[in-house]
């Protein structure tokens, strides 16, 4: 907008308290709390908690894995893996909470709403139909421990022992990293 098309838009600012006997006299309700300014330990306390914090975020799996640009499957995966932490943290929290006899309903409240939110995550990433492949995993690495078990196996049985040390050495040096090269792939 231009200058000239804001008059209808502008509206004019009061002050906050009334001039009476020449004097500004104190507005009505409750007065002000005044926070008195933070001191050097006050700055340096919330500094650390501030580096914590990113750190903890940097950390994070689910915000690496976006910021990995990981496929969307391994995201909603996350996303998944971090509803069921949080649904279990108000799980404890409401056993905590009626231990002490008190109200738990917001917190069910909460819980369930959670839940529900996880089982529509969880109902989405089916729908996909299509699994999530994690080359960390336990069935991941029982699948390479069979594998490279079957080549060594193979290898023993057609290989003279000099050819099969070089081979054995060829074979760890080519596996050494292949989840970081998997996960380069699976994109």
């Amino acid at each position: 907008m231009r200058d000239r098309d804001l008059g209808a838009h502008v509206i004019p600012l009061l002050p906050l308290h009334t001039v009476a006997d020449g004097g500004a006299a104190r507005p009505r309700g409750r007065p002000k709390k005044v926070e008195p300014a933070p001191g050097r330990a006050d700055l340096e306390y919330h500094a650390e908690v501030m580096r914590q914090r990113l750190g903890y975020v940097d950390a994070d799996q689910l915000v690496r894995a976006v910021g990995d640009r990981a496929d969307g499957r391994v995201v909603l995966q996350r996303v998944a893996e971090a509803l069921a932490r949080e649904a279990a943290v108000l799980e404890h929290e409401r056993l905590q909470v009626q231990a002490r006899g008190r109200d738990v309903g917001q917190l069910v409240s909460r819980r369930v709403e959670v839940l529900r939110k996880l089982a529509d995550l969880q109902v989405e990433i089916d729908r996909s139909g299509a699994s999530i492949i994690d080359p960390s995993s336990e069935g991941m690495q029982k699948l390479y421990k069979l594998f490279v078990g079957d080549v060594v196996g193979v290898a023993k049985e057609l290989l003279p022992p000099e050819l099969l040390d070089l081979f054995l050495n060829k074979l760890a040096q080519r596996f050494d990293d292949w989840e970081e090269r998997a996960e380069s792939i699976l994109r």
